[in-house]
C-alpha cells in the first residue's frame, strides 16, 4: 500500500493545517504582540528587518559563491530571500541549503518544512500523547529492545560512565565508541586493531589497549560512552566509502490506519579522514529509490562556499553515484518496518542501517531525526511526502483525547514503502 496522494487542493489545505499547528506552538510563548500577528497570520514588523539582515548575512557567507558557481545574481538572491523569510520564515542558512535561489527550486519552497520547525511540530505532538522517547535517545535501551525483539543489532562490549574504569582487556578487534545520548555522529571515535596489542585512530596514530581504555574513561566523565564492534561495510559498497561504515537512513511513519511505511530514502557515505558518515559532520548523501534501492541522483554534502554542493562520483574511489544498487536493500527495508513496531508509541522514528556481508543491521533509531537529511538528496519537501497528513492525523487523534498512535500501533502486513522522487 502507498501513501495516499493528494490532490492539489487537499495538499494546500493540509499545508495549512499544518502552518496552524505550528503557529499554535509557536503562540504558547510568545509575547502580546507577536500573539496577535500570529493570531492574524501577518508577518510581524520585526521580520520586515530581520529579512535584511538574514538576507545581508546570506549574502555575505554563500552569495558570490551561488553567483559564480550558478549564475544567480546578488540582486535577485537578496530579493528572494528577503521574501522568502518575510513570507515563510526561512533563515538565509535554509535559502541555500533547499538552492531556493534556483527559479523551479523557488517555486516548491511551501514543501520545505525546516528541520527547526519538524521538530516543533513532532515535540507538540509528543507533548500530547507522551511516547517512551527515552528508550529510544539513549543507544543502550534503543540496543536492549531491539536485541529483545530479535531484530539484528550490534551488541555493546561495555558501557563507560562517569569516569568508570575500562574492563581488564579490551577485545582484539576493530573498536569503536559513541556517546550514549549524542546524535549526528558527535564525540565518536574508532580504532583499528593494528596487532602487537597496539590500535590505530582515524588518524594513523598508535594506541596501546590501556590508552584507549584511558582516553574512554576520560570521555566518560562527561557523558555516557558506549562501545562496540566497529563493523566492516559489505563488499557490495566498497566503491562508495572510505572504509567506514555507511548507514540508509530510513524514517519509518505510523499510518493512520495501522501499520508503517518510510519515507523517500537516503544512504550516507563518508569520505577522506572521516570515521562516521553523518552528513551534519561532512559526509556525503544520496536519494535512493525505496522499491530499488537504486541511487537516483548526485551526492550532497555542506559547502562552505555555495551551502550545498553536488557530486556525481564519490570523491575517494571515482565510482559513479547514479544507478548504482545497494546490496539487500529489500530487507533493510523491511527491517526498519518491524524496528518501528518495537517502539508502536512513536509515529515517527529515523533508522540508520548498515550494509554488511551477513546482511543489514540496525545501528540505531533517532527521535529528532533530521528532515532535511531527506528533503536536500531529494530536492523533495516533506509538504509532498505523507509526512503532513499522517502527522495531522495523529496530532487531530491527540487534540480529541483519543488513543493517537498507540491505537494504531498494530504489525504491518508486509512492506510498504515509498518511491523516492528523482535528486537534487
Amino acid at each position: 500500500m502507498n501513501p495516499p496522494e493528494l490532490s492539489p487542493g487537499e495538499r494546500k489545505e493540509a499545508l495549512e493545517e499544518l502552518a496552524r499547528a505550528e503557529r499554535d506552538s509557536r503562540r504558547e510563548g510568545a509575547g502580546r504582540l507577536r500573539r496577535l500577528h500570529i493570531a492574524l497570520g501577518r508577518p510581524p514588523v520585526k521580520r520586515l528587518v530581520t529579512g535584511v539582515v538574514e538576507a545581508r548575512s546570506g549574502l555575505e557567507r554563500y552569495g558570490r559563491g551561488v553567483r559564480d558557481v550558478h549564475g544567480v545574481s546578488l540582486r535577485t538572491q537578496a530579493r528572494s530571500q528577503w521574501a522568502l523569510h518575510v513570507r515563510r520564515r526561512f533563515t538565509s542558512e535554509e535559502y541555500y541549503l533547499y538552492q531556493l535561489y534556483l527559479r523551479d527550486r523557488r517555486r516548491l519552497a511551501e514543501s520545505f518544512i525546516p528541520r527547526r520547525r519538524t521538530l516543533v511540530l513532532l515535540a507538540r505532538l509528543y507533548e500530547l500523547t507522551e511516547p517512551d522517547l527515552d528508550a529510544l535517545r539513549d543507544k543502550r535501551s534503543c540496543t536492549r529492545r531491539l536485541r529483545e525483539a530479535g531484530l539484528p543489532t550490534p551488541p555493546i562490549l561495555a558501557v563507560f560512565e562517569d569516569g568508570s574504569p575500562p574492563p581488564a582487556e579490551l577485545p582484539e578487534i576493530d573498536l569503536f565508541a559513541k556517546p550514549a545520548t549524542m546524535w549526528g555522529g558527535l564525540g565518536a571515535a574508532a580504532w583499528t586493531l593494528a596487532g602487537d596489542g597496539h590500535y590505530l585512530d582515524g588518524e594513523g596514530r598508535r594506541w596501546t589497549a590501556p590508552e584507549v581504555g584511558a582516553e574512554l574513561e576520560r570521555r566518560s566523565r562527561t557523558e555516557a560512552i558506549v562501545l562496540q564492534e566497529r563493523l566492516s561495510n559489505h563488499p557490495g559498497i566498497a566503491p562508495l566509502t572510505n572504509g567506514a561504515l555507511s548507514c540508509a537512513r530510513l524514517v519509518t511513519c505510523r499510518r493512520p490506519g495501522g501499520g508503517v511505511d518510510c519515507l523517500p530514502a537516503t544512504f550516507r557515505l563518508p569520505w577522506g579522514s572521516a570515521v562516521v558518515d553523518n552528513f551534519a559532520r561532512g559526509g556525503l548523501k544520496v536519494p535512493v529509490d525505496l522499491e530499488s534501492g537504486e541511487i537516483t541522483g548526485p551526492a550532497v554534502s555542506l559547502d562552505e562556499r555555495c551551502g550545498i554542493r553536488t557530486t556525481d562520483r564519490h570523491p575517494d574511489t571515482q565510482a559513479a553515484f547514479i544507478g548504482f544498487r545497494l546490496p539487500c536493500w529489500g530487507e533493510a527495508v523491511e527491517l526498519a518496518l518491524r524496528a518501528a513496531e518495537v517502539f508502536p508509541d512513536v509515529p515517527f522514528v529515523g533508522w540508520d542501517v548498515a550494509f554488511l556481508e551477513d546482511g543489514p543491521v540496525l545501528i540505531e533509531g533517532n527521535v529528532s531525526w533530521n528532515a532535511d537529511g531527506t528533503q536536500i538528496p531529494h530536492g523533495l519537501g516533506l509538504g509532498d511526502t505523507q509526512f503532513v497528513a499522517y502527522y495531522l492525523h495523529h496530532l487531530r487523534q491527540a487534540q480529541r483525547g483519543g488513543l493517537g498512535v498507540r491505537a494504531s500501533g498494530t504489525p504491518h502486513s508486509g512492506p510498504s514503502r515509498t518511491r523516492s522522487r528523482g535528486g537534487s
